[in-house]
């Protein structure tokens, strides 16, 4: 990009350069180029760095008070749901479904503990879920 500016100028000054003997060609010549190199540089240090905006503005898909509001609004949704169907189930079957499933528990413990079998804890598990799922459908999308 330099070289090409320094020949466009010289084919622009090369026809109205007129010998002196006095003067060296040289020193015409250097003139010319350094002035092109002092130019080349101004310009180069007048265009602002890259200045990166990540982080400057906000993301709306990477925000994290819209993630803690939706996390709080599934904790509301979900606990409210869970109150509701409760009440269509056995204390026992609750049990079943809130051990294993909220509290992580093993299902041989709870089936210990409830005095059920295993196949007993899972279709608890199962049926509650199915109630719960049917009752928040279409609110978490």
């Amino acid at each position: 990009m330099y070289c090409t500016q320094v020949y466009a100028a010289l084919l622009i000054a090369l026809p109205a350069y007129r010998y002196d003997g006095s003067r060296s060609f040289r020193a015409w010549l250097y003139t010319i180029i350094l002035n092109k190199w002092r130019d080349f540089h101004r310009r180069a240090a007048a265009v602002p760095a890259h200045v990166p905006l990540d982080g400057l503005i906000p993301d709306p898909m990477n925000d994290p008070i819209a993630e803690f509001d939706e996390a709080e609004y599934r904790t509301v949704l979900i606990s409210r749901a869970a109150a509701l169907v409760r009440a269509d189930f056995n204390p026992a079957t609750w049990r079943a479904f809130w051990a294993t499933a909220v509290e992580g528990r093993s299902t041989a413990e709870v089936a210990s503990e409830l005095h059920l079998s295993a196949n007993a804890i899972y279709l608890a598990r199962f049926r509650v879920m199915a109630q719960l799922r049917a009752e928040l459908a279409g609110f978490l999308d």
